[in-house]
């Protein structure tokens, strides 16, 4: 499926998992394709709006694009 830990944990809005993940260097802009669309864990959070995971990848570094 391409699924990585930090999808799955960012889809399913598991915050301290999310966080440990980003702490020992999980690669927070992996894209996996949907629907021939490149998304990101944050994509993910969001579409599931869980918030605390967005603001987690934000604070890693993840860079929100339009």
């Amino acid at each position: 499926s391409g699924l990585s830990c930090l999808h799955i944990a960012a889809t399913l809005g598991h915050d301290r998992v999310v966080e440990i993940l980003c702490k020992n260097k999980a690669d927070i802009n992996q894209s996996i394709i949907i629907d021939d669309q490149p998304v990101t864990a944050y994509d993910l959070a969001l579409t599931q709006e869980k918030t605390n995971v967005c603001n987690i990848l934000v604070k890693y570094g993840y860079q929100i694009t339009n």
